[in-house]
């Protein structure tokens, strides 16, 4: 079982997440400072879903923040703003993102689950 540390301030998108990931371990938390206390403090995730906009950090910022300290953990980007990867100065162009929202957004969590049952 993967153990998912879900960074979301929104109550629908957090729920999507944990209906598209039923047989995953998902602690979520609502706020960047909560996300590296429990980073610090509880259990280690395999993936981090980060939200960009949070109460307490915005954009490129909440995505440094993380990965600055958690180089380690893959992170995928999960906004409700479409970014364009390849001109996106918030996030490297390697970064998986997520657009809530989207058409496209049940193919790509269900994309992103059948990844981590066959990885992790």
């Amino acid at each position: 079982m993967t153990n998912i540390l879900l960074v979301e301030d929104n109550d629908l998108a957090a729920g999507m997440i944990h209906r598209m990931f039923p047989a995953h371990h998902i602690d979520h938390v609502t706020t960047l400072g909560d996300a590296l206390d429990h980073l610090e403090t509880k259990r280690r995730p395999d993936i981090i879903f980060l939200d960009l906009n949070l109460p307490d950090s915005i954009g490129g910022d909440t995505y440094h923040a993380i990965r600055s300290q958690y180089p380690d953990i893959y992170t995928i980007v999960c906004t409700g703003v479409a970014l364009d990867c390849h001109n996106c100065p918030l996030v490297p162009p390697n970064v998986k993102i997520v657009t809530k929202g989207s058409v496209d957004i049940f193919n790509q969590l269900k994309n992103i689950n059948a990844m981590l049952d066959r990885l992790l």
